[in-house]
């Protein structure tokens, strides 16, 4: 009991006093399973799936002839949204795109079963393929040459584009 006595008796210091609230703190938080460190997780998602596969097939008729006696010419191609029994699992949006050397000397005129679509700089707006149903867009382009001089070079320039793109869900 005198040695109680004796400590209490003694005399201390504020910071002494501090630093043994602190020390005391810390084990505390050491006894309480309490970090003051980051942790890092890693978890792992496994996942049991197929990626939609998209397909758009172009088919088209032979070359066109267009020659000095004709200077008009007509071409058809097919835009489908299917390749025999294989359907595109995902919605799709595509436009046409003619690409000629020559603009200045041809014009272009474009037709989806008998309905005009307007070329805007040679592009058409967006069209659209829905998933899991077959479908099969038919169009037909009219090429007239206003230059007959060099008809053989301006129609090997012309190429026809299919610019497609998965839409968004």
């Amino acid at each position: 009991m005198k040695k109680i006595k004796n400590i209490l008796k003694m005399h201390i210091t504020k910071r002494e006093i501090t630093l043994i609230l602190i020390f005391m703190m810390v084990i505390l938080l050491f006894l309480s399973g309490y970090s003051i460190g980051k942790t890092v997780y890693k978890t792992t998602i496994a996942a049991n799936a197929q990626i939609a596969e998209p397909v758009i097939v172009v088919e088209n008729n032979p070359a066109i002839d267009i020659n000095n006696e004709n200077s008009n010419g007509i071409y058809t191609f097919k835009v489908k949204d299917f390749d025999g029994d294989k359907i595109t699992q995902s919605d799709l949006k595509y436009y046409i795109e003619i690409i000629s050397k020559e603009a200045k000397n041809i014009d272009f005129k474009l037709y989806q079963d008998d309905e005009e679509i307007q070329l805007i700089n040679n592009k058409t707006n967006d069209m659209f393929f829905s998933k899991d149903t077959k479908a099969e867009h038919n169009y037909r382009l009219e090429i007239h040459c206003k230059n007959q001089a060099n008809i053989g070079n301006i129609i090997d320039n012309i190429q026809i584009k299919v610019h497609s793109e998965q839409t968004k869900i």
